[in-house]
C-alpha cells in the first residue's frame, strides 16, 4: 500500500511518504520493485543527513550585518546557512568568489574562497566568528601553498606554519608562536 506522497525526489529514485517510502528502480530487464524495508530506513537515514534542514543558500546581497550578527534583509532572527558571493578580502589582489557558512548570525565552518579560473584558493575554519585550526592556501595549479595554524584569530598555533613553492618543494616550517 503506498501512502499519499508528501515528496518525489526522481533523481534518487524515491517517493517520501507520509507513513511510508516506497523505492523505485527499474533493472535491466526492465521489472520494477521495491526496496527491502532495512535499505529503506537506511536510504531514508542517509537522505536525512544529507538534506541540510533549515538552512538557507543566499547571495551576499541579501544580507546584512547588525550588532556584529549577520542578517538576511528584512528578517529579525539571525542568518543560519551559507552566503556566496565575490570579495577581495585581506591578502587577495583580486575579487574571488567565497562561501562562508553562518549559524545564528556568526560565522561557523569552512569558508572558502576560489580564484577566477575555478580552482580552490583557501579554506579557512571558522568557529564562534573567529578563525581557529588550521588554514589551508593553495597555488592557482591547485598544489598546496600554506598550511597555517591559527588559534583564536592569532597566528603561531602548536601546530606552526608551513610554506610549499608550486613544485611541492617545503619551503619552510616555523612552529613560533605570534601571541603579540
Amino acid at each position: 500500500m503506498l501512502y499519499k506522497a508528501t515528496r518525489f525526489y526522481p533523481e534518487a529514485g524515491f517517493l517520501l511518504a507520509s507513513k511510508k517510502i516506497e523505492c523505485f528502480w527499474k533493472s535491466e530487464t526492465g521489472k520494477g520493485g521495491t526496496l527491502s524495508t532495512k535499505l529503506q530506513n537506511l536510504v531514508l537515514i542517509t537522505i536525512l543527513f544529507l538534506i541540510p534542514i533549515g538552512c538557507q543558500d543566499i547571495s551576499s546581497k541579501e544580507v546584512i550585518i547588525k550588532n556584529g550578527l549577520l542578517y538576511k534583509i528584512g528578517e529579525s532572527d539571525p542568518f543560519t546557512g551559507i552566503v556566496r558571493g565575490y570579495s577581495r578580502e585581506g591578502y587577495r589582489s583580486c575579487k574571488m568568489k567565497y562561501e562562508k557558512k553562518y549559524k545564528n548570525g556568526i560565522r561557523q565552518g569552512n569558508t572558502k574562497f576560489w580564484y577566477p579560473n575555478g580552482k580552490l584558493e583557501s579554506v579557512e575554519p571558522y568557529s564562534g566568528g573567529t578563525i581557529n585550526g588550521v588554514i589551508t592556501r593553495y597555488y592557482k595549479s591547485g598544489k598546496i601553498k600554506s598550511r597555517i595554524h591559527i588559534v583564536d584569530d592569532q597566528r603561531g598555533g602548536s601546530k606552526g606554519e608551513q610554506f610549499w613553492d608550486e613544485n611541492e618543494s617545503t619551503l619552510g616550517l616555523s612552529a613560533k608562536h605570534f601571541s603579540q
